[in-house]
């Protein structure tokens, strides 16, 4: 639970989406809930380390060898295999996202992301 809670917080000081109102937050203070985690990452930050990624390895496929534990990519990995699962349940499922947004898509698209299901054109 603190850790989905740090989770939230952790967005509302990066500025991203999260679920806490203002008075839940003023509560985990008062409570003496611990600070969130540092390594949130926010999804414009993961896009710029998929851009290095793209530079250095010269494409945005991610491949077992290039990740193996310890790879300072293993964490964009994550995130990428995330992009892909959110923009299948938009592309073959028909749900909707406000994570994944066209002008988000549109980002991925136009730097070569591959999401591995039948594109949509934005």
């Amino acid at each position: 639970f603190i850790a989905r809670v740090r989770l939230q917080r952790g967005k509302t000081e990066k500025g991203v989406y999260h679920r806490l109102t203002e008075a839940q937050i003023r509560l985990l203070d008062e409570m003496g809930v611990g600070r969130p985690f540092e390594n949130i990452v926010s999804w414009d930050d993961r896009f710029e380390e998929l851009k290095q990624f793209k530079k250095e390895e010269g494409t945005t496929k991610t491949l077992n060898e290039r990740l193996r534990s310890g790879s300072k990519w293993v964490q964009l990995k994550r995130w990428m295999t995330y992009q892909k699962k959110v923009y299948q349940q938009i592309t073959e499922e028909g749900k909707t996202s406000n994570y994944l947004t066209d002008e988000r898509i549109k980002k991925l698209q136009d730097i070569g992301f591959e999401f591995g299901v039948q594109e949509k054109v934005v």
